[in-house]
């Protein structure tokens, strides 16, 4: 498993996973790790310490439902079981 704290550099990503996780990396404070179905490891780290959240991705085109659909789209993906 690749762990990384920035996907410069990454290929073949899920499609707006480069742009959810810039979002992502603006944390204050707490941690966000995104396991991708391929296996690999992002991790967004806050500026100061905090809450942990572990998303396992099962569906790689949550991250357009979530730049499409907002919070709404992200909740019904977990209903659907995509993360």
């Amino acid at each position: 498993m690749s762990i990384s704290t920035s996907t410069q550099g990454a290929k073949n990503l899920p499609r707006y996973f480069s742009a959810v996780f810039q979002l992502a990396q603006k944390l204050v404070a707490g941690q966000i790790d995104f396991l991708l179905p391929d296996g690999r490891l992002f991790l967004a780290v806050g500026q100061k310490s905090g809450p942990k959240a572990h998303l396992n991705i099962h569906n790689s085109d949550v991250f357009a439902r979530l730049i499409r659909e907002g919070d709404l789209g992200f909740c019904d993906a977990y209903l659907d079981a995509w993360w």
